[in-house]
């Protein structure tokens, strides 16, 4: 730690952390309390003297720490999560130097950023910047470890100590875009809105970053909406989204920046934007998962179902209303599609029964319908979080590019789903991935262009059945096993075309 003149917060911050190995804290020059605070904590108090460069500052309490790792936390801050927590983020490091908290704002709802705070103790490892300093360099491995921050009223004795510290850092280099950024977010925050512009086109001029450019143009809209030049302010609002569509903020400043209908569309795009590459979140979440959680499965005909893969499903989603549509279920009772589900039932062909009636039971009652001959490897609840309320998986982009299997989840009574039930209304049972299932879905989304999320085949399908397997890194959430379709041999007996000849 750093600290100077915090008796009215280290306390609480030192109780947080009180289960370290060592607490090391460098004073920069206090001249209240602080120090007899901290000697209450720790014998590992040390003097520095302050030259307006919190990297210089941290860098020597870094020197200063005898553990392998730290952490590093101001004292008007809190660590949320436990020591324990940190502990186990430090025994999964193989090869990472540096790891990222989730700051959360204490007095403002739904503000948070991530920043790297836990370190290996190594000469390799060092933080720069004199001011918004960071850790170099820069890993970019998010933790769930969170740490609550608030504002000190050691700020009070010193209100411009950033802009100061920023002003001779652009002074001595002025192509340095992170300077530049945060010397515009500074004149920006104080009000001096034409000395924002001026530092947000500057910085503009030099970064690379699309993460910061979305925040510098967002900066540069609320400067111009505050110099009542009302139109600049939404051509740079929009360029904020074209750098970060899902930067919520700047969606709910063009909201406020336009008169409906225009209004009610921002927000909702802002409703879909998850804040993914944000490297502030300052508005409240406005995103909630809309998917109920409902579970459902569907296996008819002569076999029984396959409850081991279909349990793997209820283990995982253990909070989640599971219901299994069987032979009792499903034909007894009536269809807006009966005689479709009539048809494929004459035909034995199951598949063809179980694409008809999901679009109905997810119209009807919303939720997830996984295929029945899948294993569920992990949980899903991630997937439904970004506000979407349709949501759909690729067969095989590589091997079959643009099918897409039918629908995976939906909110109840969709307009789009009920588009998909009357679509099938003049239907001819026909091959079921033709005439129901995956060239029916890719068709109807490609007419009616939803707001769908359509996933990556892999996330439930990383081995197509004709073997294609998915090598990458990201987390697979089930595997099919493509029991319909390994019976395909069987399945041309009784799905037969249009013309009552057996398709090949």
């Amino acid at each position: 730690m750093i600290v100077k003149n915090e008796e009215s917060c280290l306390k609480q911050c030192l109780e947080s952390v009180k289960g370290a190995d060592f607490l090391t804290i460098v004073d920069t020059g206090s001249t209240d309390k602080t120090l007899k605070i901290a000697k209450k904590y720790t014998n590992k108090v040390f003097k520095y003297k302050w030259d307006d460069d919190f990297s210089d500052a941290r860098n020597f309490a870094k020197s200063k720490c005898e553990a392998d790792w730290c952490l590093s936390i101001d004292a008007d801050e809190v660590l949320k999560s436990s020591i324990d927590d940190v502990r186990q983020v430090i025994e999964s490091a193989t090869s990472q130097n540096t790891f990222d908290v989730k700051m959360i704002c204490k007095a403002k709802e739904g503000q948070s950023h991530p920043l790297a705070r836990i370190f290996r103790n190594i000469p390799e490892v060092e933080w720069k910047g004199a001011v918004h300093e960071t850790l170099y360099p820069p890993e970019n491995n998010m933790t769930d470890i969170v740490i609550e921050y608030g504002y000190s009223k050691a700020h009070e004795d010193d209100p411009n100590r950033n802009l100061r510290i920023l002003k001779k850092a652009v002074e001595k280099n002025r192509t340095h875009p992170r300077n530049l950024f945060y010397l515009a977010r500074e004149y920006a925050s104080k009000n001096e809105y034409e000395k924002g512009v001026f530092y947000c086109h500057e910085y503009l001029k030099y970064s690379q970053s699309y993460q910061e450019r979305a925040h510098a143009y967002l900066i540069l809209a609320k400067c111009y909406w505050n110099l009542g030049m009302a139109n600049e302010a939404r051509d740079v609002g929009l360029a904020a989204t074209r750098e970060n569509p899902d930067l919520r903020e700047a969606w709910l400043f063009l909201a406020d920046a336009h008169f409906s209908p225009w209004r009610e569309k921002y927000l909702q795009f802002a409703e879909l934007a998850t804040n993914k590459n944000a490297i502030f979140i300052n508005c409240p979440q406005v995103i909630s998962q809309k998917i109920p959680k409902i579970l459902h499965h569907l296996w008819v005909g002569p076999k029984p179902a396959p409850m081991e893969w279909i349990n793997t499903w209820r283990e995982k989603h253990p909070d989640w209303e599971h219901i299994l549509w069987d032979n009792d279920k499903v034909f007894g009772r009536k269809w807006r599609n009966q005689r479709l589900i009539d048809a494929y039932k004459k035909q034995k062909c199951w598949h063809g029964v179980a694409d008809v009636a999901r679009y109905e039971i997810l119209y009807e009652m919303g939720g997830l319908h996984p295929g029945a001959d899948s294993i569920c490897k992990n949980n899903t609840d991630e997937l439904w979080a970004d506000g979407f309320e349709l949501y759909a998986v690729y067969e095989n982009e590589q091997v079959r590019p643009g099918l897409i299997t039918p629908l995976y989840a939906s909110t109840p009574e969709h307009r789009f789903v009920k588009n998909l039930i009357d679509g099938l209304k003049d239907k001819k049972a026909d091959l079921p991935w033709l005439t129901t299932g995956n060239k029916y879905m890719q068709e109807m989304v490609y007419k009616k262009m939803p707001p769908i999320m359509i996933f990556p085949s892999h996330y439930f399908n990383p081995v197509h059945y004709t073997g294609v397997t998915y090598t990458g890194t990201d987390k697979i959430y089930a595997e099919q096993q493509w029991s319909s379709t390994k019976a395909l041999d069987k399945r041309k007996k009784h799905c037969k075309n249009n013309t009552g000849e057996t398709p090949k």
